[in-house]
Formats: structure tokens, C-alpha cells, sequence
């Protein structure tokens, strides 16, 4: 559904093109179309963002099933950091992109003229590099085995090995 709410973004800003894209600021069809798209781009995204929790606390099950460590600080700081790795380049990816249509000095500004160089490294910033993110999550999960059956057997093997570890030191 992102990757499909994102095409269907783009659609629109190029329907507007960038003389048009004015019009998203000014109340009227553009802005409410536009408004509409990101509120519903939002609430995709935020299932996105809460499918990752879940996706953490399986991992940390799944790991203690495994090997017997109880790691939720190691997931989450493997994560965390590669999190705040690939946020920190955003600027730097967008720095490069205005140097590469010719912003040397400056950065766009706004009431600059708008050029077609300038909407395209918007499109691709905004919609386009979210949607390789995208791929490349549809492609890693390929190789994720922790389904919903996957893990009800996680649970119900360390809840075996607590009882079994219980009886252990009552004995």
C-alpha cells in the first residue's frame, strides 16, 4: 500500500507539474487531494512503524528460543543504530542531489523558479528512495520465518524450558 499510495503521489505532482505544485498551498482541489493522499500515506506508514515493535519482540523471543539469551537491548541497539546511521545520511543524500542539478552554494529556496530538475530530486527524495526502502523490506522478509504459527511454538518452547529450568531448582 506505500509503494502504491507513493506512485499514486507522484501521479498527482506530475499531473500539477512544478509551475502547478504552487496550487498544494493555496485551499482549493489540489491542496484537499494532496492533504487527503498524505493522511492516508500516513496511516500506511504508521502501520509500517508498529509492525517493526512487533517485529523486535519476535526477534528477542526467537533469540532467547535459540540460544537461550535473553538479548532485548542487543535488538533494539542493533537496530537503533542502523536506524540513526541511514537518518543521519538523509541530508547528506539530499545535499548531494542539489549539487548534482546544479546547487553548489545554496539549497533550493523557496520563490526560487521552479524547474523540472528541481520536482524530479523532490520526487525521488520524497517517493522514491522510500520506495527502494520498500523493496528492500519485501525482499528481506522473504527470509522471515517468525509467522504467526512460528511463533506460538517460540512461546510455547520457552515457556517449556521455564517450567523445565523451575523444576530444575526445586529438585
Amino acid at each position: 500500500m506505500a509503494i502504491l499510495l507513493a506512485g499514486v503521489s507522484v501521479v498527482f505532482c506530475l499531473i500539477l507539474g512544478p509551475d502547478g505544485m504552487k496550487a498544494i498551498g493555496v485551499m482549493g482541489p489540489a491542496m484537499m487531494i494532496y492533504v487527503i493522499i498524505m493522511i492516508v500515506s500516513s496511516g500506511v506508514k504508521m502501520i509500517l512503524t508498529t509492525a517493526e515493535g512487533t517485529m523486535k519482540a519476535d526477534v528477542t523471543d526467537y533469540e532467547l528460543e535459540r540460544s537461550g539469551n535473553y538479548m532485548p537491548g542487543t535488538v533494539s541497539g542493533i537496530y537503533n543504530m542502523i536506524d540513526k546511521l541511514v537518518s543521519s545520511l538523509g541530508s547528506t543524500v539530499a545535499a548531494f542531489g542539489a549539487a548534482m542539478i546544479g546547487y553548489t552554494t545554496t539549497m533550493p529556496q523557496m520563490g526560487d523558479e521552479p524547474t523540472w530538475p528541481v520536482f524530479w530530486l523532490t520526487m525521488i527524495l520524497t517517493f522514491g528512495l522510500p520506495v527502494i526502502g520498500w523493496l528492500c523490506n519485501i525482499l528481506a522478509m522473504r527470509g522471515y520465518e517468525l509467522d504467526k504459527e512460528r511463533m506460538v511454538e517460540v512461546q510455547k518452547n520457552i515457556a517449556e524450558k521455564k517450567a523445565a529450568a523451575k523444576q530444575a531448582m526445586k529438585s
